[in-house]
């Protein structure tokens, strides 16, 4: 099966975050999806804070773009979450050019000012047609250098006041400054497709994860049928 294949089998986030339901019977994914969503919110209990998850793929990086708003829409529609997704796909700024924010301000702008308080976050996240999900774009990438200092303190800001923050990474282009957040998150997602994603991709996605030191790694397998979703994410697997 074909990356645009899988692309097309999927809600798109109930077209890009909007509160139409799709029919079950021809989005097969949006059970799966949800039921990822479940999984997420029981194994990663909240404390004091929000959670924060690094959402990437194997081999094609629009199955992460599509992971992300999927996971959004259900996070935020089906359990009444509030989340903030996080365009972190360095050089390809994927999330941002799918929702109409190619030239939008966003993390690259915030990671170069020296100072992020939440409001200069809320002064770069833009709102989508669901009210409980914002979008931080890419902004405009000079290839600086990411400081481990900044992405924390800003990751820490958004998840004060967002119960998920979704960053979509890319582990094909630049995946050395997108996997910057790896080591800060709460999570990883690595996505795969059958019949598309090699044992080798997984390998070293799998592998990249470690190495940027990502706490918990969970490998998500998707189908024409579903995605089959590990009991839970193990730590560094």
């Amino acid at each position: 099966m074909s990356d645009m294949n899988f692309r097309n089998l999927l809600g798109r986030g109930r077209k890009l975050l909007g509160r139409m339901r799709l029919d079950e019977s021809k989005d097969q994914s949006s059970g799966s999806y949800s039921l990822l969503a479940l999984r997420l919110e029981r194994d990663l209990a909240r404390q004091t804070k929000g959670r924060s998850i690094l959402v990437t793929s194997a081999r094609d990086d629009s199955a992460a773009l599509e992971a992300t708003v999927e996971l959004a829409w259900c996070l935020a529609e089906d359990l009444g979450h509030t989340v903030l997704m996080v365009d972190a796909a360095f050089d390809s700024h994927a999330l941002s050019n799918e929702l109409g924010m190619s030239d939008k301000a966003g993390l690259s702008e915030l990671l170069e000012s020296s100072t992020q308080a939440y409001a200069a976050l809320q002064m770069r996240a833009q709102p989508t047609r669901h009210e409980r999900v914002a979008v931080l774009p890419h902004g405009c990438d000079h290839g600086s250098t990411i400081r481990a200092e900044s992405l924390r303190t800003l990751l820490a800001s958004a998840c004060e006041h967002y119960d998920f923050v979704l960053v979509q990474g890319s582990l094909t282009i630049d995946p050395e400054r997108s996997l910057a957040f790896g080591s800060l998150v709460d999570a990883a997602l690595l996505f795969a497709v059958e019949d598309a994603s090699t044992i080798d991709d997984v390998a070293r996605g799998q592998r990249l994860l470690n190495d940027c030191g990502a706490r918990r790694v969970a490998l998500v397998l998707g189908s024409r049928l579903q995605l089959r979703v590990p009991a839970k994410p193990e730590p560094g697997s």
